[in-house]
């Protein structure tokens, strides 16, 4: 951490006892003060070591230099308003004088010191900023006001204060526009600093400052209306009213309800030799040299003081002031103005006067656009892009676009440095009363020299004014020529282009007609290849037909021939039920004839025996015999026939089903075939059919593509040809042959035929 023994030490050594050539801060000293103004603030002793610093270098122009650098890097530890008016008196007064020759490099660090320490933008304490800010700022308006009222200032020197204050205040009234105006409104209620505040005004106003709207926000403007409607001097009125036709424009979205001041005002202009008395011959005896504090009033008025403001007016509301130019007092009562101006008695003369600005001015460009009361609304200005856009377009409409009109009474050449000059040596032969005719003689062409300076003076901050305007109008014509440069440049390079695109597109389009001859080829071969593959496909539906009409028939044969097959076994099984019953029965018959063999046997014996002991018996089992042997041969021959029948069966039942065997492989043999077939047949067609589509998919693909391409082609050709249209629009001096455009023309007719023909074929080829 520095400390101010430390900082005052690296003063002594970097700056007071050092050599310096150069107009810069010495790297160790400037990281000195960095260190230091972090941790330190303004204090008494601090004051003392840096004017013990400055009384030892004041007498070198490059260390005063280096040093009020230094103060720039030092302001946050000097920032107090104990202490404005001592570095004011040290630093920036000497530099206001006509008298300090100084070069231009400690000129513009005085100025530095001077703006740093009125903008504080490093302080953070807005009520510890605003209070310096104004310090130094008054200081240099009372420095003014009291050079002013010296009656020893020459002319040339009060003009050089003028200037130098009026140059070191012009980056506090940038951008610090309210503070500053505010400040100057406290200066305004005084008539004897009155003249120079106008002054001042204008010259600031001149050169378009970037904050000048702020003004509407403090009471300055408003005073300067009040005063421009009830003051009775002239060449102040004057010159109050030229500023504010030159405010007017960046403040336009609030002029809308001043608007009856101002035409009061310019009604006052207009007329002011009928509203002052005519006895108004009050001399001043005690005038200054600049003529800013002592102005005779006067009975006229040029009519280029009050043609500024009539400019400016109708420019904004063309229906407002006209609609006042041709009834004052119907507006006025319209408006329900209540001002100090009595606009009857100058109603007619207002008419009659006016009409010279009138006949003087263009007819507004937007005058049929807009009405009385549409002209007054805030939105209305959104359309321009700042206030030289508005104020260019005001002055547009002056005809004679002159401001140095100025018709003053020749009065004999004066000294202006020493106006008492040729009283020096009086003749003797006047007595006392011609000599003080005489001095007042010489004291009202002094005032008439005053005056006519005042408005000089005003008429050229006026054409400053308009020279800036002017600078900014040139700029955007420059800018505008500029691109119209580039424009026709570019429209030169879009002709050349368009002519190789032209050749191009005769080649595209020789290219196009032999694509189209090919398209028709592929068409007619592609309408035959499908004609071909409908007549196949209506043959293959055939035969499908066919083959499923023949399938369902083979289909109801198989069911008619599984129902029969299923009968024969049902009749089958019932066969062989009865071939078992049968064999049941040959089994029990079987049995029988066994049982009849063993009965036999007994009965041999039994007859042996009977044919022993019984005769009757005999012939009783003999019967029985027979009959036996009866039933024996009955059931042989039943037997027999059971046998046979079997028989025949089994190979009636051995025949159906090789019938049945045979029906069902001739079936599934025919089916198989059929089916093998149809499966070939509809292979090869198939085969066929994917052969062809994609020789078609290819040719599709073919076509595609190359359509795709022209499609391309043809879409830069038209961007190209909308691109040359638009330049041809904008570029209205480059005048283009009747043929070019019957070309392009012909051209977008093919282009748009050209495109419809292809979405006809893409969507036939889809």
């Amino acid at each position: 951490m520095v400390r101010l023994r430390e900082l005052a030490k690296a003063f002594n050594t970097e700056l007071v006892e050092a050599k310096i050539e150069k107009t810069e801060v010495p790297p160790a000293l400037e990281l000195a003060i960095s260190d230091y103004v972090t941790m330190h603030h303004s204090e008494p002793r601090q004051q003392e070591e840096l004017k013990s610093v400055y009384y030892k270098i004041r007498d070198s122009s490059v260390k005063l230099t280096v040093f009020t650098q230094c103060l720039v890097l030092l302001a946050p530890a000097i920032t107090s308003t104990k202490y404005a008016k001592e570095w004011f008196d040290l630093i920036i007064l000497p530099s206001l004088y006509p008298s300090a020759r100084i070069d231009s490099t400690l000129l513009k660090a005085t100025r530095t010191f001077a703006s740093t320490m009125m903008l504080q933008e490093y302080s953070d304490d807005p009520s510890s900023r605003t209070s310096v800010s104004e310090e130094y700022s008054r200081l240099l308006l009372d420095m003014l006001k009291d050079e002013l009222q010296d009656p020893e200032n020459s002319l040339d020197s009060l003009q050089v204060i003028c200037k130098n204050i009026l140059e070191t205040l012009l980056p506090y009234a940038n951008q610090r526009s309210l503070q500053f105006y505010t400040i100057v409104d406290s200066y305004f209620a005084d008539e004897s600093f009155r003249p120079a505040i106008i002054f001042m005004l204008n010259a600031i106003v001149s050169k378009h400052p970037p904050h000048l709207y702020h003004i509407h926000r403090s009471p300055l403007l408003e005073h300067i209306l009040d005063f421009c409607l009830t003051d009775e001097n002239s060449t102040q009125v004057i010159g109050g009213a030229a500023g504010v036709a030159m405010i007017l424009p960046h403040i336009a979205n609030v002029v809308a309800p001043m608007l009856p001041k101002l035409l009061a005002i310019l009604a006052r202009l207009i007329c002011w030799d009928l509203l002052l008395p005519e006895e108004e011959s009050e001399q001043h005896e005690d005038a200054s040299i600049d003529g800013l504090e002592s102005l005779n009033k006067s009975q006229t008025i040029p009519s280029n003081s009050w043609m500024k403001l009539f400019t400016v007016l109708y420019g904004m509301f063309p229906h407002n002031v006209l609609s006042f130019c041709t009834s004052p007092d119907g507006y006025f009562t319209k408006h329900t103005y209540t001002g100090p101006l009595n606009i009857g008695d100058i109603s007619a003369d207002v008419r009659l006067r006016s009409r010279v600005a009138i006949e003087r001015h263009l007819l507004h460009p937007l005058f049929t656009q807009l009405t009385e009361g549409s002209e007054l609304e805030p939105r209305r200005w959104e359309q321009y892009s700042d206030s030289e856009a508005i104020a260019a377009e005001c002055f547009s409409l002056d005809t004679a676009n002159s401001t140095t009109e100025i018709s003053l009474q020749p009065v004999a050449p004066l000294n202006m440095r020493k106006p008492q000059t040729s009283l020096d040596r009086p003749d003797e032969s006047l007595n006392e009363e011609d000599l003080r005719l005489k001095i007042v003689q010489l004291q009202e062409a002094l005032l008439q020299y005053q005056r006519h300076s005042f408005i000089l003076h005003n008429d050229l901050n006026f054409e400053l004014y308009l020279k800036q305007l002017h600078r900014v109008q040139i700029n955007q014509l420059k800018q505008k020529h500029h691109e119209d440069v580039l424009d026709h440049a570019s429209f030169e390079s879009i002709v050349t282009t368009a002519k190789v695109f032209k050749t191009r597109l005769a080649r595209i389009e020789e290219e196009a007609s032999r694509m189209r001859n090919q398209n028709s080829v592929y068409r007619s071969e592609r309408y035959r290849y499908e004609q071909q593959l409908l007549s196949k496909n209506r043959e293959l539906k055939a035969q499908k037909d066919k083959l499923e009409s023949e399938n369902d028939a083979t289909k109801v044969e198989l069911q008619s021939n599984r129902e029969l097959i299923d009968q024969m076994k049902k009749t089958l099984i019932d066969q062989h039920e009865k071939l078992a019953s049968m064999e049941t029965d040959l089994t029990y018959a079987a049995s029988l004839a066994k049982e009849l063999e063993v009965v036999k046997l007994k009965n041999k014996e039994l007859s042996m025996l009977l044919s022993i002991r019984q005769t009757p018996v005999r012939e009783n089992l003999n019967e029985q015999i027979a009959a036996l042997e009866s039933e024996k041969l009955l059931l042989k021959a039943q037997v027999a026939e059971m046998e046979k029948d079997l028989t025949e069966r089994k190979a009636r039942e051995e025949h159906l089903y090789e019938h049945v065997l045979k029906t069902e492989q001739s079936l599934q043999n025919e089916r198989t075939a059929r089916i093998s077939a149809i499966q070939k047949s509809a292979d090869e067609v198939v085969r066929a059919l994917q052969k062809r589509l994609d020789e078609a998919e290819t040719s599709k693909v073919l076509l595609s593509k190359q359509k795709d391409v022209l499609e391309q082609k043809l879409h830069g050709l038209n961007v190209n040809e909308i691109e040359l249209k638009s330049h041809e629009q904008r570029a209205q001096p480059i005048m283009i042959p009747q043929t070019n455009d019957k070309s392009s023309s012909n051209t977008s007719a093919r282009t748009s035929s050209q495109g419809r023909l292809f979405r006809q074929y893409g969507t036939n080829a889809n």
